[in-house]
């Protein structure tokens, strides 16, 4: 595994020893025969992990519209230019607080479906606010950010998730079609918000909410399903 890098035989020796030791699952990697058809058709076939492929879909929805409208939404308010840019930043930084808060509390704890959950309800809490309330500047300005907040890519959690309850000989295949989705996902959900909606694209808002719900549901039946694939930490 590692003496095809920089390492000594020795040094190599020693780092794979370690690796399955803390990991002994990884066993199965080292020296691996290819990956065969039959081992694809089979990932491909489970229903357990497919909840999580569309859990992940239904998430990953909402990135491509709120990534491409939020500034307009903040422009709707009446700011231009480098104004409504720079209005943006703070949600954004809070984006990235609460990643690496989230990606720490999972490292020591786990529980990747409440982590994913959560992201979906504070996404769907953030659409319903901007869709809502009435039209007030500040109010407004507030649920953008917050929205901003919880348009943190769980693609990373839900990546490590796959990892996580997924065989290792299944792996490769789960995350590929993973990210497949999500991709597919990034296109379905650019079609959402549309020019005839603006300024505060209500309709397209409201269906993304739904979408979110649904990927916090979809989080809860992947955990069901896969909760008994869960690798001791």
């Amino acid at each position: 595994m590692f003496h095809h890098l920089w390492y000594t035989p020795r040094q190599a020796s020693i780092l794979t020893t370690r690796l399955l030791l803390d990991e002994p699952e990884k066993s199965e990697e080292v020296d691996a025969a290819p990956i065969s058809t039959a081992e694809i058709l089979e990932t491909l076939s489970d229903w357990r992990l497919w909840t999580l492929v569309l859990c992940a879909t239904a998430t990953a929805i909402m990135y491509a519209p709120i990534n491409t409208y939020s500034i307009f939404l903040i422009k709707s308010l009446g700011f231009e230019g480098y104004t409504a840019n720079g209005l943006a930043v703070p949600g954004y930084a809070l984006s990235i607080a609460l990643s690496l808060t989230m990606g720490y509390l999972i490292n020591r704890h786990g529980r990747h479906a409440l982590y994913v959950a959560l992201t979906n309800i504070g996404g769907s809490i953030g659409l319903l606010w901007i869709s809502l309330i009435p039209r007030n500047k500040i109010g407004q300005y507030i649920g953008i950010l917050w929205l901003l907040t919880f348009n943190l890519s769980a693609v990373g959690i839900i990546g490590a998730w796959t990892a996580h309850v997924v065989p290792a000989r299944q792996r490769s295949t789960a995350l590929a079609l993973t990210a497949s989705f999500n991709n597919l996902a990034g296109l379905g959900g650019s079609q959402v918000l549309r020019a005839s909606d603006a300024p505060r694209y209500k309709h397209g808002l409201w269906a993304l909410s739904g979408t979110c719900t649904a990927g916090a549901l979809l989080a809860g039946v992947a955990h069901l399903a896969l909760r008994h694939r869960q690798r001791p930490r």
